[in-house]
């Protein structure tokens, strides 16, 4: 607000002088003691430069108003580049509800989750665990014994659906003294200890650990 003050005072002393000079080279075409009468009076050169001023403030005053309105208090108005709305139609994915239908359907896999079940004696085996927690009637089972620093304790990686995670969550399951904690990310072949031997229950596909390897850290 302050810069627009400060240039419409130097336009303002740059009219002034436009008018002294206008006002001087009218006098020297036309001097005051020659009188030269016209048919229709014409407005003189200074009358006319006050006239498009006055038209061009107006018209700038007008134009900042109507700008500076529609522009709310302490914000202020960023033009930037026009961004078209792109949307891409979707493709439509429709699920089939015919049931009487002679065709095959592989429905989708559940999804897996893992324990670690650690501070098991060294004596433990894959198929002391899988005895184990066959009172619980996992829908699938897949159990690893992983590589300890030490011998004189064993660890696991046990893998069920993500339904019966709960369960081997619940510490009542377990004997006192082992620890279990979900297990994040992939199981690397480097961190199994034995090898796994594929079996299927009544249900759904699983496997089974069998002690082969007995080369330990």
């Amino acid at each position: 607000m302050d810069l627009f003050i400060e240039l419409k005072n130097e336009f303002a002393t740059f009219r002034k002088d436009i008018y002294s000079k206008a006002d001087i080279f009218s006098k020297l075409i036309c001097p005051t003691d020659v009188s030269i009468q016209y048919d229709d009076p014409r407005p003189s050169l200074q009358q006319e430069i006050i006239e498009t001023e006055l038209n061009s403030e107006s018209s700038t005053y007008a134009s900042v108003a109507q700008t500076s309105s529609a522009i709310p208090d302490g914000k202020f108005n960023v033009l930037g580049p026009v961004i078209k709305d792109k949307r891409v139609n979707p493709k439509v994915v429709i699920n089939g509800a015919r049931k009487d239908s002679g065709l095959k359907i592989v429905g989708k896999m559940p999804r897996r989750k893992a324990i670690f079940l650690s501070r098991l004696g060294p004596d433990a085996t894959v198929n002391d665990i899988t005895n184990f927690l066959a009172p619980l009637n996992l829908k699938f089972l897949q159990c690893h014994r992983l590589k300890t620093k030490y011998q004189s304790y064993a660890s696991f990686h046990i893998d069920v659906y993500e339904n019966d995670l709960k369960q081997l969550l619940d510490s009542t399951v377990w004997p006192e003294g082992c620890l279990i904690a979900e297990y994040y990310g992939k199981l690397r072949n480097d961190q199994i200890y034995q090898e796994v031997i594929p079996r299927s229950d009544s249900n759904h596909p699983s496997s089974l650990v069998l002690s082969t390897n007995t080369d330990s850290k």
